[in-house]
């Protein structure tokens, strides 16, 4: 017997007596004798067509005495007494699930269940979790163009331990430790991404479908990796330790942090570090061969209805680049505090909290002047230049608040605090009218320098996790303005 799907089917059975539903020409039920794993075997079918060609196999080989030719829909004719295996192969998932349900011996007799379904697995994995069945063993098989599931099961009465989620009805219990296994796992994928592709046109089944890539991708990624081994890392292993480090649910409503720009299955092996994506960074990033760049700013801010290739994230998709970035996320977990310490402040107190997410910090500090302290953010930032309204250093400043970006919208919240001085960047002229007629001073260090320091940051924790990355910071990484002629 050649067909490998029914050798796979026959190394899972291991009882004495055997029922081959849908037996065709009587391959498996002869080869289950002739190899010594069964003693005998019944072959049934529903047609009379297949029975006559299973009998003449049966004759050829002089096994009329052990294998017994019964016509009968699915196992509605046969009797349970001594079967110790039932194998449902070469049939949709749905009808396996119909002849499993007819038969309720199977549930009593504890028999060991050998299925390989054709089609609707998802729907046979599901049947089954639901019924009391629990599938102890996947094997994946390829033969010809396609790449089988063959499912050892038995009735336990209960639903089993394992989740019956999106990835298990479509890869089930099937290892990728092989290359059937792996191939069986892009196939899957394949077929899962379709189908969620087909769902997010409509408007009712849109969050499925986007639940249903989303585990393609997953499933894609494990199987690259298994292939690759498990040093590989991925945008996805990148973007699930920022998520840890600063998680995305942070983000504000306006915010568009994350995934940017995807190839899913595609090694990370040198990635650029900057606040932005520029022209001339995604140049660098073609020139030193990078996978991927980390910003803090989003290349995609504001829905795109044009795809023009000068936008970056073209470029980018064109490239093959990966673009993944942490914002207003990284902001409220990570950056305020970074600023702090820049500036050898110490948090006191959010400066304000959005959709409860901490935006800023207020501080106190030793007593000083609005010069000295516009000094210290020019000096601690590697400003060229900062703005600052300075009451010609009449104020004494004793408490800050800090918002690194642009900040000058917080401005009230800075007064509510009791802030003698609101440190940010991007301030507006009437930001700065209003803060002089209320007596605080506001020191504007710019948007780049406030918030640069997100790089340096990224750059240590990203090496320290990720060994087999080569992180940098993009050297064309610079403030794009000038501030002196």
């Amino acid at each position: 017997m050649n067909d490998k799907r029914l050798l796979a089917c026959a190394g899972l059975c291991k009882g004495k007596k055997a029922v081959d539903v849908g037996t065709d020409h009587g391959h498996l039920a002869a080869y289950l004798i002739t190899s010594g794993i069964c003693e005998s075997c019944i072959a049934c079918d529903v047609n009379k067509k297949p029975l006559s060609s299973a009998a003449e196999t049966v004759r050829r080989q002089g096994l009329e005495d052990r294998v017994k030719l019964v016509l009968s829909d699915g196992l509605d004719e046969i009797k349970p007494d001594g079967i110790t295996d039932i194998v449902i192969a070469g049939m949709g998932g749905e009808l396996i699930a119909d002849i499993l349900s007819r038969a309720e011996w199977v549930k009593t007799n504890k028999v060991n269940i050998v299925l390989q379904p054709m089609t609707k697995w998802d729907y046979l994995r599901k049947w089954l979790y639901d019924n009391g069945f629990e599938v102890t063993k996947e094997i994946p098989c390829e033969d010809g163009r396609f790449v089988y599931s063959v499912m050892q099961a038995v009735y336990i009465g209960k639903k089993p331990e394992y989740q019956c989620d999106t990835a298990y009805l479509y890869v089930g219990r099937v290892l990728v430790d092989s290359e059937d296994g792996r191939k069986y796992y892009l196939r899957q994928a394949q077929r899962l991404e379709a189908a969620g592709n087909g769902m997010t046109r409509s408007e009712d089944k849109a969050s499925i479908g986007e639940e249903y890539i989303k585990t393609a991708q997953s499933l894609r990624e494990i199987a690259i990796k298994c292939d690759k081994g498990d040093n590989m890392t991925t945008v996805n292993d990148i973007y699930g330790y920022i998520d840890e480090l600063a998680p995305y649910s942070l983000q504000l409503d306006f915010d568009n942090s994350g995934m940017n720009v995807v190839f899913q299955v595609k090694e990370i092996k040198k990635a650029l570090i900057a606040l932005d994506i520029t022209n001339e960074i995604i140049s660098e990033a073609i020139r030193e061969n990078a996978q991927l760049i980390i910003t803090h700013h989003p290349v995609i801010f504001r829905g795109l209805k044009t795809l023009d290739d000068r936008c970056a994230a073209v470029k980018l998709c064109s490239a093959g680049i990966c673009a993944i970035s942490a914002h207003t996320n990284f902001d409220s977990a990570k950056m305020n505090t970074i600023l702090c310490k820049k500036l050898g402040l110490e948090p006191k107190e959010p400066l304000a909290v959005e959709n409860e997410t901490p935006v800023g910090f207020v501080c106190d500090c030793e007593e000083t002047t609005p010069t000295e302290l516009a000094k210290r953010v020019k000096t601690a930032l590697g400003n060229t230049v900062v703005r600052y309204n300075g009451f010609e250093d009449g104020k004494v400043i004793k408490r800050i608040a800090v918002c690194s970006g642009s900040g000058g919208s917080y401005l009230n919240e800075a007064l509510s605090k009791k802030a003698d001085c609101l440190i940010t960047g991007d301030v507006k002229h009437d930001v700065f009218i209003d803060a002089h007629n209320a007596g605080i001073c506001v020191i504007d260090g710019g948007h780049y320098h406030t918030e640069n320091i997100f790089c340096e940051y990224m750059l240590g924790v990203l090496s320290e996790k990720f060994k087999d990355v080569e992180f940098k910071i993009a050297a064309s990484n610079a403030d794009i303005l000038s501030y002196e002629i």
